[in-house]
C-alpha cells in the first residue's frame, strides 16, 4: 500500500479502518493497532461463541465497505483470529499468540474469514 500509493494514503486507510472497528464494537471494548495492519480487539463478558461469531461477521461486513481515500477507492478484507479467555490462555501473551495462530490459519486457507483458536 505505502509503496504504491504513498504513506499518506496508507496512514489514512489505517485511521479509517480503526474508526470502523471502533464504531462496530461496544463502548467498553478495546480496539488497538499492534503493528503494521494488525489490530487487536478485547471484548469482555462474552458468554458464548455465537456472540463472538456474530461480532466477527459484523466487523467483516463493516470493513468490506469500500474505502474512499483521496482519489482512490479500496476494497479491504479482514482475517480474524480469535482466542478466548481462559480456554485459550490466561495471559495476554498466550491469548495474543493463539489469536495470531488462528489468524494465520485463516490466511493460509482463505482470506476474509475468521477462526477461533483450536489447540
Amino acid at each position: 500500500m505505502n509503496d504504491t500509493y504513498g504513506h499518506d494514503v496508507g496512514d489514512k486507510m489505517l485511521v479509517t479502518i480503526a474508526k470502523r472497528l471502533l464504531n462496530s464494537v461496544r463502548k467498553d471494548d478495546i480496539v488497538a493497532r499492534i503493528g503494521g495492519d494488525e489490530f487487536v480487539l478485547i471484548a469482555k463478558d462474552i458468554k458464548n461463541t455465537e456472540i463472538i461469531e456474530r461480532l466477527a461477521l459484523k466487523l467483516q461486513k463493516r470493513i468490506r465497505e469500500p474505502l474512499e481515500i483521496d482519489t482512490h477507492i479500496f476494497n479491504v478484507t479482514l482475517s480474524i483470529g480469535i482466542a478466548i479467555y481462559p480456554q485459550h490462555g490466561t495471559t495476554s501473551q498466550d491469548l495474543l499468540k493463539n489469536a495470531d495462530i488462528a489468524m494465520y490459519e485463516v490466511k493460509k486457507t482463505k482470506k476474509d474469514d475468521f477462526r477461533i483458536y483450536n489447540k
